[in-house]
């Protein structure tokens, strides 16, 4: 339970600092709304593990499956979808049928993760962790089909989207990583846990750097 409580602290310096970093950059100085975005989804991470470092501490156990904490992860994920598809989605994919096959080989990512997301959910017969993996699932597949689309499709606005490719790919990452610590946490793989977790904490606070570099270089 120490190295879960560490793991879990990791992640929460980790995103507090992506957040702090990211209203000083993106709200205080009026920045991009897709940029806002992702700072309001680091911000659901950070709560995400303040609620577990909080559980663990009081309770001296991990909290599995469906809470609030994963509640909040779900949220981050909608607000990382929010702003690729709200915010850019349309401007680069119009329905032209010469995005097919664009769209087509995103479905790579999503069913990807789909794959990843059984291994836990047929390995733990629990509703209560099944349903929350469910609730992942839902939010985790359109927002790996978008990060991934958004790497791969033909950019035909000045960079719009090419320009967020590296920080569609950490997400893409991040996404991938998140299903890792579900399969290590379900399946008491404590030694990937603990490697999943530190590479989340690392990924979180970069996006604010990595977004900005992004929004810097949109010229519509």
């Amino acid at each position: 339970m120490r190295l879960i409580l560490i793991a879990n602290s990791w992640i929460l310096v980790c995103a507090t600092i992506g957040f702090i970093w990211g209203v000083n950059r993106f709200f205080k100085n009026k920045g991009p709304l897709y940029a806002q975005l992702v700072v309001c989804g680091i911000a659901c991470m950070m709560f995400d593990r303040l609620f577990q470092v909080i559980y663990i501490l009081t309770q001296s156990e991990m909290r599995l499956g469906f809470d609030v904490a994963l509640l909040s992860l779900a949220g981050a994920f909608l607000f990382l979808i929010s702003a690729n598809y709200g915010q850019i989605d349309s401007l680069v994919d119009d329905g032209n049928r010469r995005f097919i096959p664009t769209r087509i080989i995103s479905l790579i990512a999503p069913l990807t993760m789909l794959g990843l997301y059984s291994i836990p959910f047929f390995a733990v017969d629990i509703l209560n962790i099944r349903v929350g993996l469910i609730i992942m699932v839902i939010v985790v597949l359109p927002c790996s089909y978008y990060s991934f689309k958004h790497i791969i499709i033909y950019d035909v606005n000045d960079g719009l989207v090419k320009s967020l490719r590296p920080y569609n790919t950490m997400v893409l990452i991040y996404t991938v990583f998140v299903c890792m610590e579900f399969i290590s946490e379900y399946m008491n793989l404590t030694h990937l846990y603990m490697a999943v977790t530190f590479i989340q904490g690392l990924i979180i606070p970069f996006l604010v750097p990595i977004v900005r570099k992004g929004v810097g270089k949109w010229t519509i």
